[in-house]
């Protein structure tokens, strides 16, 4: 029993939201309404035959075996129109008077069209814009930037070049991961490397300075 009433009460809250959609919509086209004379509803051209004009908030007046011929909506009359221009849309319209050269202006109520799911490419201006930007290299830090790598090779006991570059970059690895002391970076040891270039010696006495 408990089961039956919870797929009532979700089939309930379902329908609900099914009917506040169409409020939603249905309003911003009446808000819409006053910049071009009419909502102009877009739907599938499938849907003419059997659709349901009360979710536009419009009753039909006439039809025929394809669908609506005229339709009412907020006390105005829309009929059903099509044109070899358009291809295959359908379209309910009233005249809206005459514009300054005398030729009849329509307000759209509805048009119903087909979808090839074609859309347009963004112009290349605005499409590197929107591409994720690369990640900038994590050399960042002031010292790197001011002292290159040594021209020379120095052996830091290793067998591989040590110079400035891979002693800070050993620097901010250690103290990322938490195993520095605080203010190593203004010890004397790091001022003697910076005025002499014994990177290989700095970088040694950087890896006694790591806590266990």
């Amino acid at each position: 029993m408990a089961i039956e009433m919870n797929d009532v009460l979700l089939a309930l809250v379902k329908h609900v939201a099914g009917i506040e959609a169409r409020l939603a919509e249905i309003s911003a086209a009446l808000q819409a309404s006053g910049d071009d004379g009419g909502p102009n509803f877009y739907r599938p051209l499938d849907e003419y035959p059997a659709f349901d004009w009360t979710s536009i908030g419009a009753a039909v007046v006439s039809e025929d075996r394809c669908g609506a011929t005229v339709v009412r909506y907020q006390g105005r009359e829309y009929k059903r129109r099509s044109h070899p221009k358009y291809g295959t849309q359908v379209w309910f319209s009233r005249g809206a008077g005459r514009d300054e050269e005398g030729n009849v202006s329509y307000v759209r109520l509805v048009t119903f069209a087909e979808d090839d799911g074609t859309v347009e490419e963004l112009p290349e201006k605005i499409a590197t814009k929107l591409r994720p930007q690369p990640a900038a290299p994590d050399t960042d830090d002031e010292f790197e930037r001011a002292f290159p790598r040594d021209t020379a090779p120095a052996d830091g006991g290793n067998g591989q070049p040590v110079g400035p570059t891979e002693f800070w970059s050993e620097f901010n690895r250690l103290e990322r991961e938490g195993k520095l002391p605080q203010g190593l970076r203004n010890a004397p040891e790091v001022a003697q490397a910076r005025e002499g270039g014994d990177w290989p010696a700095a970088l040694k006495w950087l890896r006694g300075q790591m806590r266990v």
